[in-house]
């Protein structure tokens, strides 16, 4: 690796999305991360951002490259298949020795310690692991980052390895579950195909999930994924994550209240029952 490698990043996204996708950035941007490269934003084209949200996003700072895409429709094969396009895409502009990250904009950044793990790593590709599906664990979709150097290997891929993932997703423990999947998750796609390739990947936790920030000490985490409950995204940035950022004072005051809120929410089961 070299100690001049950046991470560029690349977001799917829509107009429709468009404030989760600026608090994402923004908190990016507060990262002040120094190896950071390019930011990618492929954006629906059938619902593209407006003039105002795109001055919004220019006046952030980045190097900042704004594309239309195709509709992005969760875990469709046309989906897979156009991520699959972009990043080669990316690839084809990017240094070898670069990685490219791919984020959803329901991910605030709280730290850049993942960062500097996968650029000293010297890993083809690294992901925060899901054993939802196991024994199949593969990359979590929030969040991975692949090395531009292993990307030529995406010409390779095919509707096949969809198919091939999907029967590893519905696997016999899946099924004893009743975690079935109908259609392929497009992050368990792209790690099966990248596996099939290399194995010079790593896991590393770095993702808490929105709904275990009151448990878990967030100061082990570098980023917080809002699966599922965006709704939830905004409170969080304006109210918590402004008090994490504000210095020790605010860290001291969050976990009062993370300790207040734990405590009431105790108390309201005990009186439940």
């Amino acid at each position: 690796m070299k100690t001049s490698s950046k991470i560029h990043f690349v977001y799917f996204a829509c107009r429709k999305h468009f404030e989760h996708l600026y608090l994402s950035l923004r908190s990016l941007r507060v990262l002040r991360f120094e190896g950071l490269g390019k930011v990618y934003l492929y954006i629906d084209k059938d619902d593209f951002l407006s003039e105002g949200q795109i001055i919004r996003l220019k006046k952030l700072g980045f190097d900042l490259l704004i594309r239309k895409s195709a509709g992005i429709t969760w875990r469709t094969n046309e989906t897979i298949l156009g991520e699959v396009r972009i990043f080669l895409e990316i690839g084809r502009e990017i240094d070898p020795e670069d990685y490219l990250a791919k984020v959803d904009s329901d991910i605030l950044f709280l730290s850049k310690d993942i960062f500097r793990k996968v650029l000293i790593s010297n890993k083809d590709a690294v992901g925060d692991p899901t054993a939802y599906h196991e024994p199949f664990v593969y990359f979590a979709g929030g969040l991975y980052f692949i090395k531009a150097s292993l990307v030529p290997v995406f010409e390779k891929f095919s509707p096949e390895i969809i198919d091939d993932t999907l029967n590893l997703v519905n696997n016999e423990t899946a099924r004893g579950r009743n975690r079935i999947c109908k259609d392929c998750p497009e992050d368990a796609a792209i790690y099966n195909h990248i596996s099939k390739h290399t194995s010079n990947t790593g896991f590393e936790k770095f993702t808490l999930y929105s709904w275990n920030r009151l448990k878990d000490p967030i100061d082990k985490y570098s980023v917080i994924h809002f699966q599922r409950c965006r709704g939830a995204m905004k409170r969080f940035w304006y109210f918590e994550y402004l008090l994490l950022r504000s210095g020790k004072a605010g860290v001291i005051a969050l976990t009062m209240i993370r300790k207040t809120l734990n405590y009431a929410k105790k108390l309201s089961s005990k009186y439940a029952k």
